[in-house]
């Protein structure tokens, strides 16, 4: 099992012991962060398609995963909402990477609320859709790094991935939430905006141009 294997498994454990209120506050904040790329995936179709009618449904959902954090209820119809959530996930037809970081979100919106209808579901398996997207764009980047010519080898995929900023910083997000959430959430509803707003680091970003060679 690699350092990542380790990690994600840490994680998952950590995401287990959270109240149903702290879960649903940490994989909100994560479809929250994510929404961006559900957005731009559905706004893409050229097929014809009304992806982006999903676009509202997941809105609310990440809005009622909120309110769940903060209050543990909502009058809204949780068992319809999740269907919804299953009619706007992709799916069909040829997966791409931008139809794979939207489906993260969705599942992220769903696990927010699924865990107050179904309370022994069990979410800690589910961080891993949290954290796929920033884990696929830097496995791309380390992909595209030129192979040392010094005869050392590149660093083995697990271990180069725990060398990218980005991925360093989700992990980082993550521990933080689930230890804020673990002993604040039914007393600090602040620490949930902190959270939605840290989550930020879930969401790829472009890397830095590597700087040209003199």
């Amino acid at each position: 099992m690699s350092s990542l294997d380790d990690i994600l498994s840490d994680l998952s454990r950590g995401v287990d012991t959270l109240s149903t209120r702290a879960a649903s506050a940490l994989f909100a904040a994560s479809a929250a962060a994510l929404l961006p790329a559900y957005i731009e995936w559905a706004k893409a179709d050229r097929a014809g398609n009304d992806r982006a009618g999903g676009i509202p449904i997941l809105e609310r959902s990440i809005e009622i995963g909120f309110e769940l954090a903060r209050s543990g209820t909502s009058e809204a119809d949780l068992p319809s909402l999740l269907q919804r959530l299953e009619w706007i996930t992709p799916g069909r037809g040829r997966s791409t990477t931008a139809s794979t970081v939207a489906q993260d979100c969705v599942v992220c919106a769903d696990v927010a609320i699924r865990v107050h209808v179904e309370p022994q579901f069990a979410r800690g398996a589910v961080i891993e859709y949290a954290l796929e997207p920033i884990l696929l764009a830097a496995t791309a980047r380390v992909a595209a790094e030129p192979v040392p010519d010094d005869g050392s080898g590149p660093p083995t995929a697990a271990d180069a991935l725990l060398e990218d900023a980005q991925v360093l910083a989700a992990v980082e997000f993550m521990w933080l939430a689930i230890m804020r959430l673990r002993s604040r959430v039914d007393q600090d509803p602040a620490a949930i905006d902190e959270i939605r707003l840290r989550a930020a680091v879930l969401l790829p970003r472009p890397a830095a141009p590597r700087p040209e060679m003199s």
